[in-house]
């Protein structure tokens, strides 16, 4: 810190003065950069102040996951884009993961059915999945989002849930910002086959997939 004396000249403190109003300046003239942009755990769309709610669509992914890698997630005649994928921080091996996906729909594209969800500020249509690995019974729009995280080398077990999160809404862009939740279920003593599509006869197995689904439900938050 620079202390003025009785021997600063008047001329010196101005200057100095110029210099600090210049960089205040030089920083918030540009409040656009590049987008999206991800900084820790929060996704920035558009960066841009000039982009209020709801064209703004950050997103912020729990901290109980970090980002390891961007991918590009593509199904012919569906959709293509861009995805970040965030790695569960809580396990030695990671079972739990999020993949944001910046999806260009394609004309072919099909409307997704399901549920209407709120998360945060974000409006989404819902769906789950069981995927059985070792049978390659994926549908066609989660096969992408579960070799994403094969593809950085994390081990998953024989059955999969995911659950989708399609944005009902296209940004500026004429994109729109989905959401995968991917958790391997063969670690917590289930399987696809157990889940009985999803209306299981056993009340354990329905509290598991109602717990599944919370865990999906808050790892993400659309904040506007």
């Amino acid at each position: 810190m620079m202390l003025f004396n009785r021997r600063t000249g008047k001329g010196a403190r101005l200057a100095l003065m110029a210099v600090f109003l210049s960089a205040i300046a030089g920083g918030c003239a540009d409040t656009k950069g590049d987008a999206p942009f991800l900084t820790g755990n929060t996704f920035d769309r558009y960066n841009e102040l000039g982009v209020p709610y709801p064209e703004s669509e950050n997103v912020n992914i729990s901290y109980e996951f970090g980002h390891v890698a961007d991918v590009d997630i593509a199904v012919e005649g569906q959709f293509s884009g861009r995805a970040w994928l965030f790695s569960d921080n809580s396990a030695a091996l990671p079972e739990r993961f999020v993949i944001l996906h910046l999806v260009e729909p394609e004309l072919g594209s099909l409307a997704e059915v399901g549920r209407e969800l709120s998360v945060g500020k974000g409006v989404f249509t819902v769906k789950d999945y069981c995927v059985t690995l070792s049978e390659d019974d994926a549908p066609l729009v989660v096969k992408p989002y579960v070799a994403a995280v094969l593809n950085q080398q994390f081990a998953l077990s024989d059955s999969v849930f995911v659950r989708r999160y399609v944005s009902k809404r296209l940004g500026l862009d004429g994109k729109r910002l989905d959401v995968a939740f991917v958790e391997d279920v063969v670690r917590k003593g289930y399987t696809c086959d157990m889940f009985e599509n999803f209306v299981p006869s056993d009340p354990d197995v329905e509290d598991f997939i109602k717990w599944l689904r919370a865990n999906g439900d808050r790892s993400f938050e659309v904040v506007g």
